[in-house]
Formats: structure tokens, C-alpha cells, sequence
């Protein structure tokens, strides 16, 4: 019969089991990860929980799988495998609540603002277009974004707030919609707002002129204090500037206040950052932003072509993000270019014109991937080693895993059946032929393909209509 559903896993023993997590986890890291889950159902042996988004899944997947099967082992006495999925509901659930805090005039209290500092101050001017309505949200950057509009409701909670993640991802306008948001609910509040550079600047001015002092009073009274560009201060000799910074920070937690930094990559790679400052990064909110997922760039071309005043047709502007499939500032550029197409040389945004005007986009040159490259990309999407994907485990994910690397193998590689089937394992030629046939199409009508597809190609440095690219690839099953 079919699978046993939700009358052995049902909302109460799920309640029960995130109680037993709640006993486990920090509070802090158990309302960002476990409270907006649930559990689907129990199949053959299977427990398939809910969660909000592929950040999430991924999350708990690398650091919680164990931490709540033992849960489940204790509070429901059975010891099922565990697979963590993306709940539609959860998934609306979160979009909901954080268009609720968006809309919140929440945060703190006016009479705490106007008893601190005042003359709202900032090292940097602002860019009035950077504020949280306009930042377009996908899973790529949701848990960034909410947590950014968290703490304007709940400073000093996530604190200090580290987003990080490529060049032209959106982490300056996050950062900055912060210190916009602070200054119009609390225009008396003092907001410093710093790049790495203008930080190290300011400081080496200030003790040049002996006025160190100064700084540190304006620093450490700030309401909100915001670093962009974080690792400009892990290179070359910087200790004492380092060490200023983590006072600073130290001075704000203790108040209370809220600190927001960005960087471009995880704080864990800066290795040239000191050991204490390192620390007081770590002990505070992490959040990554990838490169935008196909819907979020869909999301990002039609709201940067509607702010100025142009409307795109579905096809245009679905070949568009199809094409940009870099950061946010190359969609951002794509846009303005069609945009100046028709504003400045009349031309009707037809999807012949646009393909015309962004050929740039899809002549970029093919990487060179080699299978061991690809089959290291398709392990990391699907969060495994190559030599699961080479060996004999039979676990659903790995099965699937394994025969999609092998179909990019034959696409992407142009390796023969008998090299693929060498790679993977000494498989024979009929095994890797029936492994690719047993894989659904990953390109429909609209030339889309399947996000774990497009994902591992992203990472191999493929840029431009990948779905294109993939279906000129050459036929498949010769």
C-alpha cells in the first residue's frame, strides 16, 4: 500500500520532537532554523520533514541531520532515515512574515534613541535607492534579508549581523537599507556607516592628528554601526586598526547596539583578520547570499525594468534572466541596456532586438570542465563526496546524483559512455546509457532547466542562456 502518512508523524509528535531540539539548540539558532518547519509524513521507513527554503534544507542537512534523528529516536521511539525537502506552505509562511515585519513600523523605543548621542551621522553617503522594499527576495538571499529586517525590530538580538557572499550580490544594499530604516523610524539615532577602506582611513587620520579619542567617542556611542567590505582590513598590516574595530564591536554588544558587516566570503576564509576579532564575528549571525536562483533573477529583471518605467513582455524578460545568470549588478546591467535600447534608440523590445543587444551574454567563452570537475560540482549542489557519487551507495539521493552527473558528463564533458561509466566506478556502457535515460528532461518549453542542473553549471562558470547552451550540446544518446 501507499505510504503511512502523518498518522504516526503527525503535528503534536512533531511539536514533541522540537521541544526535545529545543532542549539542544541555542534559542537564537533554533527560531532561525526549526521554527518554521514541519513534518510531512512518514514513508517506508522514510521521515520527510518541511522547511522554508534550499538554505535552510541545506543548513540543517550539514550541521542538524544527526542532532534530530536522536530527537526523533527519543521522543517517538523509531530511528527512521531523514530527508529534508522544501514545504510550499513553509515557503509562504516565511514570504508572509517578512512582508509583515516590512510593513511593521516596529524597533526601538523613541525614548531610548533620544537619550543616546544625537545628530544622526554617517561616514558615507547613502544610496537612496538601497532600502529594504526594494531589495528582491529569493532563497538565495532570504535569510540575509530577514535577518537585516529583524534587527531593526530587535537590535542587538543577531549581533554582530555578518552577510557574506561574492561582488554583486546585493550585501551593500542590505547593509545600507539598514542604516536608511534606522534613520527614517529614529532620525535622531547615530548611524555610522564605513567601507573597510573608509574605516582604516578615518582611523590612521585620527591618530595621525591625535583626535583618536574623538573617534572612539563617536564610534562607540553609535546606535547602529555599518562595515562594508570587511576584508580590506584583512590585508597587509593592519593589527591596530583590527584591534580598534573589535573595541568597538565590544563597546556595542555590551550596550546593545546593533552591528552589521559585510564581506566577501565567509568569516572563517579571512585568514589575515586577527584571532579576537575573527571570534566576535563568529559568535554572532552568519548569513551567505549566492548568486540568484532562476526565479529570483525572473523576480529581479521584471521589478529593474518596472523602476524605470519599462514593461517587458513574459518572453523578453524570462530570456533575459535567462541569459544574465551572473550577479545581480550584470542583470542590473542588462536591464539598462534594453532599457536605453528603447528609451534613447526607439527601438520596440522585441525578443529579436534584445537577443541582438545582449548577444554578450551568450558568446562568452565555454569553460573548460573536465568530468572530475563536474562530478566535484555535482557532489557540493547535492551536498556529498565524489566518491559517493563514483561508489555503490543506492540512496535515493545519491542515485539521482550520480545520474545527473553522468548525463552533464555526456553534455558538457562530451565524454563518450565508456569514459563516463570509467569515471563513475567502472560502470558499463548500458548502465551509464540506462542512468541518463532514467533522468527526466531537465529543459522544458521555455528553455529552463532544473535548478540543481543550472546550479552545478553556475559553479563550473558557465554564464549566459545555459538552457540554450545545453541543448547544442549535441545529441545525447549516440
Amino acid at each position: 500500500g501507499g505510504g503511512i502518512r502523518l498518522s504516526i508523524v503527525g503535528v503534536e509528535q512533531w511539536e514533541a520532537v522540537l521541544a526535545e531540539l529545543k532542549e539542544r539548540v541555542p534559542a537564537k539558532s533554533f527560531a532561525t532554523w526549526f521554527e518554521n518547519t514541519e513534518a510531512l509524513h512518514l514513508d517506508q521507513g522514510e521521515m520527510h520533514v518541511g522547511v522554508a527554503n534550499r538554505f535552510i534544507k541545506d543548513w540543517i542537512e550539514r550541521n542538524y541531520r544527526d542532532l534530530i534523528g536522536q530527537a526523533v529516536d527519543k521522543v517517538l521511539g523509531i530511528s527512521p532515515a531523514l530527508t529534508i525537502s522544501i514545504s510550499p506552505g513553509r515557503f509562504r509562511a516565511m514570504r508572509e512574515a517578512q512582508q509583515e515585519i516590512l510593513s511593521t513600523d516596529g524597533g526601538c523605543e523613541d525614548s531610548q534613541a533620544t537619550q543616546r548621542p544625537t545628530g544622526a551621522s554617517s561616514s558615507l553617503a547613502l544610496n537612496p535607492a538601497y532600502t529594504l522594499e526594494r531589495f528582491v527576495t529569493g532563497p538565495s538571499n532570504r535569510i540575509a534579508s530577514a535577518a537585516c529586517t529583524h534587527s531593526l525590530l530587535h537590535p542587538g538580538e543577531y549581533n554582530p549581523l555578518l552577510l557574506y557572499g561574492g561582488h554583486g550580490l546585493g550585501k551593500t544594499h542590505l547593509l545600507q537599507s539598514v542604516a536608511h530604516a534606522m534613520e527614517e523610524k529614529h532620525p535622531a539615532s547615530n548611524i555610522q556607516v564605513f567601507t573597510g577602506e573608509s574605516f582604516l582611513s578615518q582611523y590612521t587620520r585620527a591618530v595621525g592628528e591625535r583626535k583618536v579619542h574623538s573617534l572612539r567617542t563617536d564610534l562607540r556611542s553609535a546606535d547602529l554601526l555599518v562595515v562594508d567590505d570587511l576584508q580590506v582590513l584583512a590585508l597587509g598590516n593592519k593589527a591596530a586598526t583590527q584591534e580598534e574595530l573589535a573595541n568597538t564591536i565590544d563597546a556595542l554588544l555590551h550596550a546593545g547596539r546593533q552591528v552589521v558587516l559585510a564581506c566577501d566570503r565567509p568569516v572563517d576564509q579571512l585568514t589575515g583578520l586577527s584571532e579576537r576579532l575573527r571570534s566576535r564575528l563568529g559568535g554572532g549571525l552568519c548569513a551567505g547570499i549566492s548568486p540568484p536562483e532562476a526565479d529570483l533573477r525572473l523576480d529581479l529583471v521584471r521589478s529593474k525594468a518596472s523602476e524605470r518605467g519599462v514593461c517587458l513582455t513574459p518572453e523578453v524578460a524570462e530570456w533575459i534572466a535567462a541569459a544574465a545568470t551572473g550577479t545581480v549588478r550584470d542583470i542590473e546591467g542588462a536591464v539598462g541596456r534594453v532599457v536605453a535600447l528603447t528609451q534613447l534608440g526607439g527601438v520596440q523590445l522585441t525578443q529579436d532586438a534584445v537577443e541582438s543587444s545582449l548577444a554578450y551574454l551568450t558568446q562568452r567563452s565555454r569553460p573548460v570542465v573536465t568530468l572530475a570537475d563536474l562530478a566535484l560540482a555535482t557532489a557540493q549542489e547535492f551536498g556529498l563526496s565524489v566518491t559517493d557519487l563514483t561508489g555503490r551507495k543506492r540512496a535515493r539521493r545519491v542515485v539521482f546524483a550520480r545520474h545527473l552527473g553522468m548525463l552533464l558528463s555526456r553534455k558538457i564533458c562530451q565524454s563518450s559512455l565508456a569514459e563516463v561509466g570509467r569515471f563513475y566506478g567502472n560502470r558499463s556502457h548500458a548502465t551509464v546509457l540506462a542512468a541518463i535515460k532514467g533522468v527526466p528532461s531537465l529543459v522544458d518549453e521555455n528553455d529552463r532547466l532544473s535548478s540543481h542542473a543550472e546550479n552545478i553549471l553556475v559553479a563550473l562558470g558557465f554564464a549566459g542562456n545555459i538552457g540554450q547552451l545545453f541543448r547544442s550540446q549535441g545529441k545525447l544518446f549516440d
